[in-house]
């Protein structure tokens, strides 16, 4: 399973990003692999508009299936849900690791 979290920097040990759309990027982790992917979302983030959807679109374009954000816009919500990624909110800054250990023990709010 991959799992993708808004992260401040390329690290399991980075904090998360309380931003999605203009996050500074996502560590995806793949829990069979224990690979780790870094995807900037620089070019994203400063976007005049749109930016949670252009990031949404980058989160289904990694082909993760669980997103970690502290919320999510609307339109970016609608884009991940049909493409059946499952997103869960977090309530505080915390380590990515911690991050991806919460949303594989389901210990994180679904975003409905």
């Amino acid at each position: 399973m991959k799992i993708a979290v808004a992260a401040e920097e390329n690290s399991l040990t980075s904090m998360t990003d309380d931003r999605f759309g203009r996050a500074k990027g996502f560590l995806v982790y793949d829990s069979e692999t224990k690979a780790i992917q870094w995807i900037d979302n620089q070019k994203n983030s400063q976007a005049s508009q749109g930016a949670g959807q252009k990031a949404a679109q980058t989160i289904i374009d990694s082909t993760a299936e669980i997103l970690v954000a502290y919320d999510v816009g609307p339109k970016a919500f609608d884009l991940l849900k049909k493409s059946g990624i499952i997103c869960y909110r977090l309530k505080e800054k915390v380590m990515v690791k911690e991050a991806i250990t919460f949303s594989m023990e389901e210990k994180l709010e679904k975003i409905n």
